[in-house]
């Protein structure tokens, strides 16, 4: 998955947002096409869905493994290693991250509950980094592959970034559907 984004990354217009070498234009600046953010999403998507599909066998769903045994097999601070050896925690982790898994594409994708859905990931991702000592940084690249499905304005740190209109008051995107109302640009700055 990382060399196919980094591919991925290399065709698209990354760079047209924070960038340092970032180019100066006037025209449609900060406007990218849809199907750009569109292809990185479908990778994060892609994975998620595929690692819902392989817990689809009974060792994951019935037996709770291989869950069960690295959690009683984990050295946990003292205070939090009885909240999680608990039957509770046990199914809570594996039923929770299958449904995440394969609820992946609704909940990132469905405006509405995205906001919501960050919770359960990031306590996903974090949990996976403890549990699983042999995936390495891949839970934080995940982690951090999340803000490919939030818009600039949704992003509070980034607002200020963000250069101030100055435009009388309509934003770019306002001015880009009125001037190409059929065009799938995503505003991205």
């Amino acid at each position: 998955m990382f060399i196919l984004v980094a591919v991925l990354l290399s065709a698209t217009d990354a760079d047209r947002f924070l960038s340092l070498g970032r180019k100066k234009t006037t025209a449609g600046e900060g406007m990218i096409p849809r199907w750009q953010p569109f292809i990185l999403q479908a990778q994060v998507v892609i994975v998620y869905f595929y690692g819902g599909l392989t817990k689809l066998k009974a060792d994951w769903l019935f037996r709770q493994e291989p869950v069960t045994t690295m959690v009683h097999n984990m050295t946990l601070p003292g205070w939090l290693a009885p909240y999680f050896q608990t039957d509770f925690t046990i199914g809570l982790l594996t039923y929770g991250g299958f449904l995440l898994d394969i609820l992946a594409p609704l909940l990132l994708w469905y405006k509405p509950v995205r906001r919501w859905a960050l919770v359960p990931f990031v306590l996903f991702h974090l949990s996976n980094s403890r549990i699983f000592d042999d995936i390495g940084i891949f839970p934080f690249v995940m982690l951090s592959a999340l803000i490919l499905f939030f818009e600039t304005h949704e992003i509070p740190g980034l607002r200020r970034l963000a250069k101030p209109n100055a435009s009388g008051g309509r934003s770019a995107k306002s001015r880009a559907n009125r001037a190409c109302p059929g065009c799938l640009l995503r505003r991205i700055g």
